[in-house]
């Protein structure tokens, strides 16, 4: 039901996706779906998170450009990533015309920050960054190139390094030392 929800949301975009059409697709009967989902919301973000897989434990390799650096990789290598890569635009488009659907996407997405926010907040503690750090601006700060470059300008999400000139940038713009302060 979720591989089939996925395909109509790439192959339909969003306004077209019902539990009729999930129910034909997928060759359940609707009254099997509702036995799992209450809604169309429900089902829809689950199929998205069935996209992008489990939230990956975040990265602790003892420092936070490090951390971050491979936390983007993830993130690059998702968007790449032909079902995902393919669906996001549809997806986004779909946030923007439907405010339920808006609501369900930045529930998937702040799912997902919060391995960025559990690193931030790590290098607060060990002194790297300062305890005034503005945590989502420093994630949208690479995580916006990245979603530009998939959305809109069609460059490569895998540049060599690319990641890590963003990640220096927006660690360096917080006021990042890499040596933890005492």
């Amino acid at each position: 039901m979720l591989d089939a929800t996925a395909q109509l949301l790439a192959d339909e975009g969003y306004s077209s996706v019902t539990i009729e059409k999930i129910a034909a697709t997928s060759g359940v009967a609707r009254s099997t779906i509702y036995r799992h989902w209450d809604a169309l919301d429900e089902i829809v973000l689950d199929a998205i998170q069935s996209m992008l897989g489990p939230v990956a434990k975040p990265p602790d390799k003892g420092n936070v450009r490090d951390d971050l650096i491979a936390l983007y990789r993830q993130l690059a290598r998702a968007l790449a990533r032909s079902e995902w890569g393919t669906t996001v635009k549809v997806i986004v488009g779909a946030a923007l015309a439907e405010e339920m659907f808006g609501r369900v996407l930045a529930q998937a997405i702040d799912e997902r920050r919060a391995g960025g926010r559990t690193v931030i907040s790590r290098s607060i503690e060990r002194g790297e960054l300062p305890s005034g750090t503005k945590v989502d601006w420093l994630l949208d700060s690479v995580t916006g190139v990245l979603y530009y470059r998939a959305l809109m300008s069609g460059h490569s999400l895998n540049e060599r390094g690319m990641i890590e000139h963003l990640v220096e940038s927006a660690l360096t713009a917080a006021g990042w030392s890499s040596r933890p302060q005492q």
